[in-house]
């Protein structure tokens, strides 16, 4: 079964309404989701590993 929690977590990446709705909700609910938002991000290991993958840009 699926806590509110991780529901609001995977909702973040939905449309902007409901993402940000989500966002709110999780912000109010504090501490409580951090393990759950970190369970929702992307892992480190693979090929697509965000930003600190990438060459950084030039000045």
């Amino acid at each position: 079964m699926t806590s509110h929690i991780e529901t609001l977590v995977r909702q973040r990446d939905g449309k902007a309404d409901e993402s940000y709705d989500a966002h709110a909700e999780l912000i109010s609910i504090g501490a409580d989701a951090i393990p759950a938002v970190i369970n929702g991000l992307p892992s480190s290991t693979g090929k697509n590993q965000g930003p600190d993958s990438e060459e950084p840009s030039p000045l």
